[in-house]
């Protein structure tokens, strides 16, 4: 589970694993989304927000910033997808909880 409090700023690590093996994604298009229900997009990241300096090595890392979980957003647990289409074009999609924590205002 990722946590992430309101109004505050952090890094989400990802690391991209094949049958325990890292991952090569260097030509993947990243995305990821926390939905607070189906069709109900709470935050979105496109392939442009990621960090993929060691992508080579499956290390993928998305800076989340303040902007992105204001207080508006409800403390609670929701469910993120982070979708890969790899250069050869096939998708993989891994689910992910997501919990929001209540920001100290």
């Amino acid at each position: 589970m990722v946590q992430i409090t309101q109004g505050e700023q952090k890094p989400i690590t990802f690391t991209i694993t094949e049958d325990g093996l890292a991952m090569d994604v260097t030509g993947a298009s990243l995305t990821w989304t926390v939905e607070e229900c189906p069709g109900t997009t709470l935050l979105a990241k496109d392939d442009t927000k990621f960090d993929k300096t060691d992508a080579a090595t499956g290390i993928i890392i998305l800076p989340i910033l303040i902007a992105d979980v204001p207080t508006t957003v409800a403390p609670g647990v929701y469910l993120s997808e982070l979708k890969m289409v790899l250069s050869g074009g096939n998708v993989i999609k891994s689910k992910v909880e997501v919990q929001i924590i209540r920001g100290i205002n």
